[in-house]
């Protein structure tokens, strides 16, 4: 059998038939589709076996809840495929996702090949790997290894830690999935990614979308959890277990150590319920171009919005105006300290900037364009400034980072 396809389910109800569904129209059709239903509590494990019931290719694996690993552990045990692949049971894929994937490892020999995903939010945000594409073998796999957390010229993703972009040899990721403990359950995909790398003998790397992350608002992973913390120092231990591992350079656990950093500022900026988030996010050296007592309009009132409007409102060194603060959304927005108007706001306002509050430069670029073009604004008014984790400045000003950007143009 070529693929193997391992769906965790845990109370997906709402969208597990369109996960099925786009799993089911694959273009290729030697393939298995294992489902986990993880102690599910709402209805998902009568879906999966009325699916079942219906195509043969469909496995399912009923078990007591106990968590994401050992579901993917229950998985990838049975898996009787030349590869692996996982998806997420609230999310779907493209009809030729895997017929893709798998032509490209035959064609290559490769023993993992990563792809782009996009991402449903709202807006649609497409992902790929740090690295261009292409195929990765000896010392150039070496640097991928080196620089599977980060670019260390850029500070950006090296490889993206999930697991369902991903298409995997079996073998190895039996291995490698079964050393994973199953108490892990934050960073839980960065471990396993980290650890198959280290035992893979070649890669190639994709640029083309075929997955798409569904961003839910009831995501058990966006509520907050004051054991943050806690499951970090398990994430740190796994990857401290692999230290050992022959491949694991120097450089690697320079790496590993900047990341779990990373993680912490952003346990403690989004995740651990603090009652003031990204204290420790939105470097305010940011204002600093800004000539003081600017007026300004503040556009997007996400999770950037706020940080923005709380520097600005309590800087009164540099006595910014906040004239405005907008957002395509408004009509849906609360709970904030000032009311969210239209960006129509912007049309007949007086004002110096308009700062636009988005972390992602696809949609600031994208923002750009329509202020420019439907509300008039100037270019020059208009202000986005990348934001980038703090935690980068000090391994900078540290030496810490051996910096190469001629090395990968």
């Amino acid at each position: 059998m070529q693929l193997s396809v391992i769906i965790p389910v845990y109370n997906t109800q709402d969208y597990l038939s369109c996960c099925l569904d786009s799993v089911l129209e694959q273009r290729i059709k030697d393939m298995e589709i294992i489902c986990v239903d993880d102690g599910s509590t709402d209805g998902s494990g009568k879906v999966l076996d009325q699916y079942a019931a219906l195509d043969s290719r469909i496995k399912v694996i009923h078990q007591d809840n106990k968590g994401l690993v050992r579901a993917r552990k229950s998985g990838i045990q049975i898996a009787k495929g030349e590869y692996s692949a996982y998806v997420d049971s609230d999310d779907w894929i493209e009809p030729d996702m895997y017929e893709t994937l798998c032509s490209v490892a035959e064609q290559y020999h490769v023993d993992l090949v990563s792809c782009g995903y996009i991402l449903e939010k709202g807006m649609r945000t497409e992902f790929c790997d740090g690295f261009p594409e292409g195929l990765y073998r000896d010392e150039e796999l070496g640097i991928l290894q080196e620089q599977v957390f980060f670019r260390e010229d850029s500070g950006k993703p090296g490889i993206r830690p999930c697991l369902w972009n991903k298409l995997f040899r079996t073998s190895i990721l039996k291995k490698v999935q079964m050393s994973i403990p199953d108490e892990v359950s934050n960073g839980e995909d960065r471990i396993c990614t980290v650890a198959y790398m280290l035992e893979a003998e070649s890669v190639y790397i994709m640029e083309r979308a075929f997955y798409h992350y569904v961003f839910h608002q009831n995501s058990m992973s966006r509520r907050e959890d004051a054991h943050y913390l806690d499951k970090l120092g398990r994430v740190y231990r796994s990857l401290r277990s692999l230290y050992q591992h022959p491949k694991f350079s120097e450089r690697m656990r320079l790496q590993c150590e900047l990341y779990i950093v990373s993680r912490m500022l952003e346990g403690l900026n989004a995740y651990m319920g603090f009652s003031v988030p990204d204290l420790m996010w939105l470097n305010p050296k940011w204002m600093e171009s800004i000539p003081e007592k600017a007026s300004i309009v503040l556009y997007g009132a996400g999770r950037l919005g706020k940080a923005c409007y709380r520097q600005i409102v309590s800087d009164y060194k540099k006595g910014l105006r906040l004239l405005a603060w907008v957002d395509r959304n408004y009509m849906n927005l609360t709970g904030y300290p000032r009311d969210i108007d239209s960006p129509e706001f912007i049309r007949n306002a007086e004002y110096d900037f308009v700062l636009i509050a988005l972390v992602e430069r696809q949609h600031a670029q994208e923002a750009q364009k329509q202020l420019v073009k439907e509300y008039g604004v100037d270019e020059e008014k208009i202000i986005w400034v990348e934001q980038k984790d703090i935690f980068w400045e000090y391994a900078e000003v540290a030496g810490l980072l051996e910096r190469k950007p001629e090395q990968w143009n």
